[in-house]
């Protein structure tokens, strides 16, 4: 999973807030300082993440085999955090959110 390597050359996860936008089941516990909101059913499926860090914007598919994309933009990666905060906000107004802590 060489993306994830990539990730963690940028954020390491134990010392950050998380939030997450998913559907269904959560797929495991999550980990501290995760905060999760679920997505509304009639919005439809998704088998992939989108993950915003720094001046990047990775998209993860995981259908078949997992394959990544990450783009290197700050445009492109501040695009990405408001329309994910916009996402936040109304998905947040629907469903409580779950705040995971230590």
């Amino acid at each position: 999973m060489e993306y994830v390597k990539e990730i963690r050359k940028v954020i390491d996860p134990r010392k950050i807030r998380t939030r997450i936008l998913y559907r269904g089941k959560f797929a495991r516990e999550p980990r501290a300082y995760v905060d999760l909101c679920e997505l509304m059913p009639e919005l439809g499926e998704f088998h992939g993440d989108i993950w915003i860090y720094a001046d990047r914007v990775a998209f993860v598919g995981f259908v078949k085999k997992v394959m990544a994309v990450i783009i290197e933009s700050q445009e492109l990666a501040d695009t990405a955090r408001v329309l994910f905060e916009a996402a936040w906000r109304i998905c947040s107004q629907h469903h409580p959110v779950v705040k995971k802590t230590e």
